[in-house]
């Protein structure tokens, strides 16, 4: 999953005035640690999905207030950042395949000796 996305959204977030801060951005929408989203910065690791589907809902619960509050820029951009992130969501949810243990080598693999 791209990070672009969700650094995106904490801009806008920011700029909207519903967060403040990096670790605010991670405690009310990431819904994790202060320091989960610094992080993410620092490492360039991709957020778990769940941690996804939760900004999702999150930002689509802002979107339904800034509709229901007739602020329709605000109602535009959070609903164009909700449609995108599900995208990332599904996208990386169908791509994703079962963690595989690796399995040690066989003592019959020496058949051949």
């Amino acid at each position: 999953m791209d990070n672009a996305l969700i650094y995106e959204t904490y801009k806008t977030l920011i700029s909207f005035g519903i967060v403040k801060s990096c670790n605010d951005f991670s405690r009310k929408m990431l819904g994790r640690s202060s320091r989960l989203y610094s992080w993410i910065l620092a490492t360039n690791h991709a957020p778990a999905l769940d941690v996804m589907l939760g900004l999702y809902v999150r930002i689509d619960d802002l979107h339904a207030e800034a509709e229901a509050a007739d602020d329709t820029k605000r109602a535009l951009v959070l609903n164009d950042m909700a449609g995108r992130l599900w995208t990332a969501i599904r996208e990386e949810s169908l791509t994703k395949g079962p963690r595989r243990r690796k399995q040690a080598l066989a003592d019959d693999t020496r058949a051949g000796d």
